[in-house]
């Protein structure tokens, strides 16, 4: 899939006239989105884990439990923009002011939470696999330590480790909520999109796999991997070097 990626994109940037302005498609909403949601994931996962810590529920992990509530408490806040994102990069929408009254239009508010279940899915398994993975690392590290404050440059690492592996544990998470996101039934005008046909998460990893092989499961794998990755370095780096624990 990797290589793919590359080689589609390839493609995709030659034959693009305006190839600048594709590869930065849904920039604004993206970036909009994501202050909130960055207000309130560590946030939610600190709290989460200390009252989890404070009820003292013995013999379960607390990370997947805090990274549940964090997966939840996400997808409510980022959701309205992961819709318009998804729809400008597909290029069903010219602006961001379209694709907002595209949806108002054709769904009313409850638009910008299409695939809401889907986000869901994807938001706590990717909180559950990224905050184990997260603290494992840093129990690694501490052992390899023998104890010390890790380095900054440490604690980068461990960022990077971990947003790249839980970027390919849930890509294909990520890809069937994409495609529920922006399937369209019609082929011309504000409809025009494929028609995938799915009915939800599962049915559409099954169809997916079942129609295009398992492997398409990880279609946009690299670019993903690669904004998880450092990403994730610069996240985890900050937040430590800032006085998070």
């Amino acid at each position: 899939p990797i290589v793919g990626d590359a080689t589609a994109a390839w493609r995709m940037i030659a034959a693009d006239p305006r190839p600048l302005r594709s590869a930065y498609a849904g920039l604004a909403p993206a970036v909009v989105g994501a202050m909130p949601t960055a207000a309130v994931y560590m946030p939610t996962y600190q709290v989460s884990k200390a009252m989890l810590a404070e009820a003292n529920v013995a013999g379960v992990s607390l990370a997947p439990l805090a990274g549940v509530a964090t997966g939840v408490i996400t997808a409510l806040v980022r959701s309205p923009t992961s819709v318009i994102k998804y729809n400008l990069q597909l290029k069903l929408y010219d602006s961001t002011t379209e694709a907002i009254q595209q949806v108002l239009k054709k769904s009313g508010p409850l638009g910008f939470f299409t695939g809401f279940k889907a986000t869901v899915c994807l938001d706590v398994f990717y909180a559950v696999v990224q905050f184990t993975v997260l603290e494992q690392l840093r129990l690694l590290g501490s052992m390899l330590t023998a104890g010390a404050d890790l380095t900054n440059g440490q604690n980068m690492l461990i960022g990077f480790l971990t947003g790249a592996i839980t970027s390919i544990c849930t890509e294909p998470i990520d890809v069937v909520r994409t495609r529920l996101i922006a399937q369209r039934k019609g082929t011309e005008g504000s409809d025009r999109g494929t028609a995938f046909g799915y009915k939800g998460i599962f049915h559409g990893l099954s169809t997916a796999a079942r129609s295009e092989g398992f492997l398409s499961l990880w279609k946009g794998l690299l670019p993903r991997l690669m904004l998880k990755s450092f990403g994730s370095s610069i996240w985890y780096s900050v937040y430590m070097a800032s006085g998070g624990r």
